[in-house]
Protein backbone atom coordinates (compact mmCIF):
# COMPACT_ATOMS: atom_id res chain seq x y z
CA UNK A 1 0.00 0.00 0.00
CA UNK A 2 1.42 3.38 -0.97
CA UNK A 3 1.97 5.91 1.77
CA UNK A 4 -0.19 8.98 1.37
CA UNK A 5 1.35 12.27 2.44
CA UNK A 6 -0.10 14.10 5.40
CA UNK A 7 -0.91 17.06 3.17
CA UNK A 8 -2.87 14.81 0.79
CA UNK A 9 -4.84 13.30 3.67
CA UNK A 10 -5.70 16.77 5.02
CA UNK A 11 -6.79 17.88 1.55
CA UNK A 12 -8.93 14.74 1.17
CA UNK A 13 -10.84 15.65 4.35
CA UNK A 14 -11.77 19.00 2.84
CA UNK A 15 -9.81 21.09 5.33
CA UNK A 16 -8.30 24.26 3.95
CA UNK A 17 -5.24 25.31 5.89
CA UNK A 18 -2.66 27.97 5.37
CA UNK A 19 0.69 26.40 4.43
CA UNK A 20 2.27 27.63 7.68
CA UNK A 21 -0.45 25.84 9.72
CA UNK A 22 0.15 22.41 8.19
CA UNK A 23 3.27 21.56 10.29
CA UNK A 24 1.42 22.62 13.46
CA UNK A 25 -1.52 20.36 12.63
CA UNK A 26 0.80 17.47 11.79
CA UNK A 27 2.59 17.89 15.12
CA UNK A 28 -0.73 17.91 16.96
CA UNK A 29 -1.90 14.78 15.13
CA UNK A 30 1.38 13.02 15.93
CA UNK A 31 1.04 13.92 19.64
CA UNK A 32 -2.53 12.61 19.75
CA UNK A 33 -1.50 9.42 17.96
CA UNK A 34 1.32 8.82 20.48
CA UNK A 35 -1.12 9.36 23.38
CA UNK A 36 -3.61 6.94 21.83
CA UNK A 37 -0.86 4.37 21.29
CA UNK A 38 0.01 4.47 24.99
CA UNK A 39 -3.61 3.63 25.79
CA UNK A 40 -3.69 0.78 23.25
CA UNK A 41 -0.70 -1.07 24.67
CA UNK A 42 -1.16 -4.40 26.42
CA UNK A 43 -1.08 -4.13 30.18
CA UNK A 44 -2.52 -6.00 33.16
CA UNK A 45 -6.15 -5.22 33.95
CA UNK A 46 -5.18 -3.53 37.23
CA UNK A 47 -3.09 -1.00 35.31
CA UNK A 48 -5.78 -0.11 32.75
CA UNK A 49 -6.82 3.55 32.73
CA UNK A 50 -10.16 4.29 34.34
CA UNK A 51 -13.16 4.71 32.12
CA UNK A 52 -14.52 8.21 31.59
CA UNK A 53 -18.00 7.03 32.53
CA UNK A 54 -19.52 4.67 35.05
CA UNK A 55 -22.24 2.16 34.30
CA UNK A 56 -25.14 2.16 36.73
CA UNK A 57 -26.31 -1.19 38.10
CA UNK A 58 -29.53 -2.51 36.57
CA UNK A 59 -32.64 -1.61 38.50
CA UNK A 60 -34.38 -4.52 40.19
CA UNK A 61 -37.94 -4.91 38.95
CA UNK A 62 -40.72 -6.53 40.93
CA UNK A 63 -42.22 -9.52 39.19
CA UNK A 64 -45.94 -9.98 39.44
CA UNK A 65 -47.14 -13.49 39.37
Amino acid sequence: MADISFEARVTATGLRLAPEDLPKLQSLVNDIDRAAQSLRSLRPYAEEPLSAFRLKPAQATARSG
